[in-house]
């Protein structure tokens, strides 16, 4: 019967060092960082009709030495977005949806956050052409 314990005894303890962990870590892995320089690596498009239909599509590289720079409260965009660099655009940020206000004006742009993690970022947003419906929906493919 003796032996029985001790055989036990000595499982338990043997066992124990792979049942227990030497990780701290304390809550959810911590969220990507939006803030910092963006290198704009390919835009893609589709041009959509008033019923939705896709008219055209495509795929541009983007010039080397287009970036995106965000910190808390500004998004400056050299080149990506309008073809020139921009005065920093104000923004508030709602989970994946990015709410920027032109310099200056009071017009805005919503942007929504596709994919972001530490090395890669991809915004997608809607530009109207005509009040009849008809659109471009652009996504932005950054990396860093």
């Amino acid at each position: 019967m003796n032996r029985i314990y001790l055989a036990t005894a000595l499982l338990c303890s043997a066992l124990a060092p792979l049942l227990s962990s030497c990780d701290k870590k304390s809550g959810a892995d911590p969220k990507p960082a939006l803030e910092g320089r963006w290198r704009a690596d390919s835009l893609h498009y589709v041009s959509y009709s008033a019923s939705h239909t896709a008219i055209t599509s495509g795929r541009l590289l983007t010039n080397p030495g287009t970036t995106l720079t965000i910190d808390a409260t500004t998004f400056t965009d050299n080149g990506s977005l309008q073809g020139t660099t921009t005065a920093p655009y104000s923004y508030t940020r709602n989970g994946n949806l990015l709410m920027l206000t032109y310099p200056q004006s009071s017009v805005q742009r919503q942007l929504t956050i596709n994919d972001l993690t530490d090395k890669r970022l991809q915004l997608g947003y809607i530009q109207p052409t005509s009040s009849g419906g008809e659109h471009i929906e652009f996504e932005i493919f950054y990396s860093r």
